[in-house]
């Protein structure tokens, strides 16, 4: 999973301690090691301290997973084109795409692909089934 973190419109009065340990539990617990990386986009700068309060609740290899990117800097922007395709990439991420996001398209995708896990899970087909096609940048929106 690549994590894209939108903290446009963020505010102190969204900071969870709780939430964030709880999240961090559930993904670590649940979902090892699917997280590839997880961008916080623009965060304002009272969220670095929080990072730090939040981050001993990370294992080690997850917190090194966490990119801060800011849209005013130029390493930023590299990381950026390094993972996405800037032609489909969002406008409000640093992109040249202009589609926007749109929730029925996304779901369409995500039973197109529901459907397809089984024959990619089970047994029989482990060595002839091929996983789902990723997705390409924004593609699905």
């Amino acid at each position: 999973m690549v994590w894209l973190i939108d903290f446009n419109g963020f505010n102190l009065s969204h900071i969870s301690v709780r939430m964030t340990r709880e999240t961090a539990h559930v993904l670590q617990e649940h979902y090892p090691e699917r997280l590839g990386v997880a961008i916080l986009y623009d965060p304002p700068k009272f969220f670095e301290p929080f990072w730090k309060v939040v981050k001993p609740f990370l294992e080690a290899k997850t917190q090194n997973k966490v990119k801060f990117v800011y849209s005013d800097d130029v390493n930023s922007k590299k990381a950026m084109e390094d993972l996405f395709d800037m032609e489909k990439l969002e406008s409000a991420f640093g992109g040249n795409g202009d589609s926007g996001f749109n929730i029925s398209k996304f779901a369409e995708r995500m039973k197109e692909d529901d459907k397809r896990m089984p024959a990619f899970w089970s047994r029989e087909n482990t060595q002839s089934a091929a996983p789902p096609e990723p997705m390409s940048t924004l593609d699905h929106v």
